[in-house]
């Protein structure tokens, strides 16, 4: 609940056309992405990005800071191109390299 307050009264102060601006922002950098490093019905493409590092994290403790970050972060890729997801724990990562390969194999 808390955490849901902090960023109700972050998103306060986005004017409407700060949002709009947001949203512009986002189609084109969705645009270039799947232009110059998906490109969709050309190739069929994998992306792999480490997102964090993994830790507890407790509904019953307040977070200690706020979610402000620069650019698009790791995790709004997938919604933002509207693709697909995996999240694979790196102690599996060698079961990943086999179901590439397995893929190129065809």
């Amino acid at each position: 609940m808390f955490n849901l307050i902090i960023n109700r009264d972050l998103s306060s102060h986005i004017t409407p056309n700060s949002h709009t601006e947001a949203l512009n922002r986002l189609e084109v950098y969705k645009d270039w992405f799947n232009e110059f490093i998906t490109k969709p019905g050309k190739q069929i493409t994998l992306v792999l990005i480490p997102i964090e590092e993994i830790a507890p994290r407790y509904r019953d403790e307040i977070p200690t800071g706020h979610f402000n970050p620069d650019g698009v972060p790791n995790l709004f890729l997938s919604p933002i191109l509207k693709a697909p997801e995996l999240t694979v724990p790196s102690t599996y990562l060698s079961l990943l390299v086999v179901l590439a390969e397995c893929a190129d194999d065809g």
